[in-house]
């Protein structure tokens, strides 16, 4: 798909498979990209169900976009990438596809001048691992389309933000919650890839931990143990 040329008439090609608001570090995954068995899978950038074909909010105070090392998300997209340094404070939330993978035509790399990149290229060559790395990774889509900044107007239709980190659920959470309202659909068998360990949710005898994070009532509908399945 990313080798050929000039896509569904496009001059390029992004299949947007996870979004990230900045500054709270907020994330959220395309269904598609986490369940290989959802009948209403597409190659469209867009998941085809709009809003409901992404999941939750989730947040991980351990992930890089969380990060509190310069310069900030906000800071290096809006110095750097729409090249509005006005508006460094506003928030943005980015829809991307996860690893940078995409294609581009030549006439769409060439919408930006070469010193553009050269600037950019220079921001991600003061360390083996920048944290502009990170930024990057979120944000070649509007890199590559100037005419189609996504601080002005959203690349897919997302799920409305909660209010604040503390109500967002965490990675686990969010995903059986989407795996719960996907097979209530018919769009996925209704099974769980159980936890391995414990580890991952604090489980005591009256199941109080798996209740809270959603997986108790899946496991039960699929025929699993509670407790004995996570050995």
């Amino acid at each position: 798909d990313y080798l050929q040329p000039y896509p569904n008439r496009k001059d390029s090609y992004f299949v947007f498979s996870a979004a990230s608001h900045f500054p709270s570090g907020l994330q959220a995954s395309r269904a598609g990209m986490l369940f290989k068995t959802l009948r209403s899978r597409s190659k469209s950038s867009c998941p085809k169900e709009g809003a409901a074909g992404w999941g939750e909010w989730w947040f991980d105070a351990g992930h890089p976009h969380v990060s509190a090392r310069k310069p900030s998300m906000l800071e290096f997209y809006h110095r750097f990438v729409a090249l509005d340094e006005k508006n460094t404070e506003q928030p943005l939330t980015l829809a991307f596809p996860q690893g940078a993978r995409f294609a581009a035509s030549r006439d769409r790399i060439q919408a930006r001048p070469r010193s553009y990149y050269v600037r950019l290229l220079h921001q991600l060559s003061h360390s083996s691992d920048p944290i502009e790395g990170f930024w990057m990774e979120a944000a070649w889509y509007d890199v590559l389309h100037p005419e189609a900044l996504q601080s002005k107007a959203p690349a897919c239709s997302l799920p409305a933000l909660p209010n604040g980190t503390s109500s967002a659920s965490g990675k686990d959470a969010s995903e059986v919650a989407l795996r719960r309202r996907m097979s209530a659909r018919g769009l996925i068998p209704l099974t769980l890839r159980a936890p391995t360990t414990c580890s991952l949710i604090d489980v005591d005898d009256n199941n109080e931990g798996l209740e809270a994070s959603g997986y108790l009532p899946v496991l039960e509908a699929s025929g699993y143990s509670p407790v004995g399945s996570l050995g």
